[in-house]
């Protein structure tokens, strides 16, 4: 766990705004969609939030905030982001920028801030040990949604981020109403998993209602 919480660092590089976001300037609209960068590929950091050896502001993602901190100082780094963006309103699940490993739910240590902490110090590892950086990050869909019930971030930002997909398309993002190209095959695998099992017990019992069987 990090030491006592501190007030946002003067290391912080001071390219901080809560006004004017931008979609346009966001980087997920940056990174292709599909196509996740890696250490050895990613592009020139020729924006601060981007750069290797620091730690970006979790809003660069919503193109508001360039400001990041040293590596060392994850007190700073995680005091900012909960003050000047969250305004204390922590959400309930989150999750890790760059993996799927886990999920964070404050039920788990009954706390939003502790369950908080916790994620940004996971995040913390990525960057510290994996050499990542603002380049490799994909949007936390529970944050989002958060962002967007409290108004902390312009609707249409929320939007923006909500259209992000992994899924590999012939340009940076889908059409409004498009859909992935595997996405049939996908969701009959995925209904199957999941619905499987209870359709069939469905089946069975309305043949035997049909059958007179008991």
């Amino acid at each position: 766990m990090p030491g006592p919480r501190s007030s946002v660092s003067s290391q912080g590089s001071q390219h901080s705004t809560m006004s004017g976001y931008s979609t346009v300037d966001s980087v997920w609209s940056e990174n292709s969609v599909g196509s996740r960068l890696t250490v050895a590929s990613a592009p020139d950091t020729h924006r601060t939030g981007f750069a290797a050896g620091n730690l970006p502001c979790e809003f660069v993602g919503y193109g508001g905030c360039e400001q990041t901190f040293a590596l060392d100082d994850v007190n700073g780094w995680i005091e900012h982001i909960v003050t000047a963006h969250l305004q204390e309103k922590l959400p309930k699940v989150v999750i890790c920028w760059f993996c799927d490993d886990y999920t964070f739910d404050y039920k788990k240590v009954g706390d939003r801030r502790v369950n908080f902490e916790n994620r940004m110090l996971h995040i913390h590892d990525h960057i510290m040990h994996g050499g990542l950086t603002a380049h490799h990050m994909r949007p936390d869909h529970f944050l989002n949604t958060h962002l967007q019930k409290y108004g902390l971030v312009p609707e249409h930002a929320c939007h923006f981020v909500r259209r992000y997909t992994e899924v590999p398309q012939p340009s940076w993002i889908l059409p409004h109403d498009g859909v992935p190209p595997d996405w049939e095959d996908r969701s009959s695998h995925r209904e199957y998993e999941v619905n499987g099992p209870l359709e069939e017990q469905r089946k069975h019992r309305k043949h035997r209602h049909k059958s007179g069987r008991k």
